[in-house]
């Protein structure tokens, strides 16, 4: 049979090379719900970090290039903003094109200055390098590492309430707590992604927790 590639559409992104742009439009926008956000871009740019530190420079300039690609993308708005970024490429719209080569390429710059810096720092200081994963699937495992990092900070009967087949024990659990308390477990779930808030803004995103932790009081 015949490699089609990963399955993953962000380890698939990776392996494409940053002067094909146009591999990367069609990869974007065939999987533009899974790729078009600024939690992927920023993922994306925690991968190029790992991979200046692992002395793949080259890795990291397509770690980086396609952050950018993504977050031009998502700040144009995930249902038509691939298509909006990439038709300055098809436009051949040489100002766009510029601007933007020139917004990653000065972030790229800067990044390595400062994560080389940091480095140069710690050998001074007689600091062991540290070993990296700079691939997705490392990236990967370590937030489902974190995750179970802040669910196993929660309470005992907090932690058998998520896991319990009755949604409603979650809510009667978090509702029976004074509001510091349940204010502060409901940001936790929110950060494990147990609990979505649609991100309008960080105001309402915080008004929101506040309200609902609110509801202990009543």
């Amino acid at each position: 049979a015949e490699y089609m590639g990963p399955a993953d559409p962000l380890e698939a992104l990776v392996e494409i090379p940053l002067t094909e742009m146009g591999r990367i439009e069609k990869h974007v926008k065939k999987h533009s719900r899974a790729l078009v956000s600024t939690e992927v871009a920023d993922q994306l740019g925690i991968l190029a970090i790992r991979a200046l530190k692992a002395g793949k420079e080259g890795l990291s300039k397509r770690y980086l290039h396609h952050s950018y690609v993504i977050k031009y993308c998502a700040a144009l708005g995930q249902s038509g903003g691939s298509q909006m970024f990439f038709d300055m490429f098809t436009r051949k719209k040489a100002d766009s094109i510029a601007s933007f080569e020139e917004d990653w390429k000065s972030n790229y710059a800067r990044l390595r200055e400062a994560v080389l810096s940091q480095m140069a720092e710690d050998r001074a200081q007689g600091l062991e390098p540290e070993t990296v994963d700079f691939s997705v699937a490392g990236l990967r495992a370590g937030s489902t590492t974190k995750v179970k990092s802040l669910v196993d900070s929660l309470p005992e009967h907090i932690r058998t309430a998520l896991f319990s087949d009755d949604p409603q024990s979650l809510i009667s659990a978090l509702d029976a707590l004074p509001k510091d308390e349940a204010d502060k477990y409901y940001k936790i779930l929110i950060e494990a992604g147990y609990i979505e808030v649609t991100p309008v803004d960080d105001d309402e995103a915080a008004a929101l927790v506040e309200g609902s932790a609110g509801q202990a009081q009543q």
